[in-house]
């Protein structure tokens, strides 16, 4: 399981996480639908994400972060040196979670 320890994904998703893990799924991701940011970050992260998809030579789901679980088997095939998120659209069984994400609790 991989989450932000500033909890601004939900933690009681995690449950969720480990039922579709259950059902077969190698990777289940967090996808953001609400975000509780002011109208300039909501604005930036959906450019962001958008351009980053448009950029990629691989598929990513959009507004999806590193809020995972991922099985060990890909865990373990997969390259350290590769972002968390490529997990999600190589060729493995994914499912995706749908959250709202909180503000952070302090920006720094």
């Amino acid at each position: 399981m991989i989450m932000d320890i500033d909890l601004q994904d939900p933690p009681e998703l995690m449950g969720e996480f480990l039922s579709k893990w259950k059902e077969g799924f190698k990777v289940v991701y967090g996808v953001r639908t609400k975000r509780k940011e002011n109208i300039f970050k909501k604005l930036a992260y959906s450019v962001f994400y958008r351009a980053l998809k448009f950029a990629a030579k691989i598929d990513i789901p959009l507004d999806a972060g590193g809020f995972c679980l991922m099985d060990r088997e890909v865990v373990r095939r997969t390259t350290p040196s590769l972002p968390r998120w490529t997990t999600a659209s190589g060729g493995r069984s994914c499912k995706n979670t749908t959250s709202t994400r909180n503000c952070r609790l302090r920006e720094e």
